[in-house]
């Protein structure tokens, strides 16, 4: 039983995280996009984190890039996503710390891709970097990919 939970858990989590290549930050390699880009993809990524806030997981994927529901189905999205959130809490602050637009994104198919960088306080972990991952389909920004991880320096309340 243990066994099927974590596998489970693991299908859960695969749609949800990006990966850039190896030894790079994803930022490396990356434009940080003109100041248009970043105005569509912050819009598009604060839409989408106001829906994961609150708990609007169909929302969410239903919105979701192909890429994304391709990967994970929509039970396994929102236990992706309240599995991550489970152990950080409430977000109490979140703050925009770049952005970046990648010619591709490993694992994901070719096409144009925004990600914004943010540094969020939770209710129970501090210095959390969320990263909220977009590709650009029929001509709009969609999800297709969310990550939270602590940062190295956090402090759990």
């Amino acid at each position: 039983m243990r066994l099927a939970i974590l596998l489970l858990l693991s299908v859960a989590l695969v749609g949800c995280r990006v990966q850039f290549s190896a030894g790079t930050d994803g930022k490396a390699q990356a434009s940080s996009g003109s100041t248009e880009e970043q105005a569509a993809v912050r819009a598009a990524a604060s839409q989408v984190l106001t829906q994961l806030d609150a708990k609007l997981f169909d929302s969410a994927w239903e919105a979701s890039a192909p890429s994304l529901k391709e990967s994970a189905n929509r039970t396994a999205f929102a236990m992706g996503i309240q599995t991550s959130r489970a152990m950080f809490g409430t977000p109490k602050s979140r703050a925009i710390t770049g952005y970046a637009f990648p010619e591709s994104v490993e694992g994901a198919p070719p096409g144009e891709y925004g990600i914004v960088f943010y540094a969020t306080d939770f209710s129970k972990v501090k210095g959390v970097e969320e990263q909220v991952v977009l590709a650009r389909h029929n001509g709009e920004w969609r999800l297709a990919g969310y990550w939270a991880e602590k940062s190295r320096q956090v402090k759990v309340l």
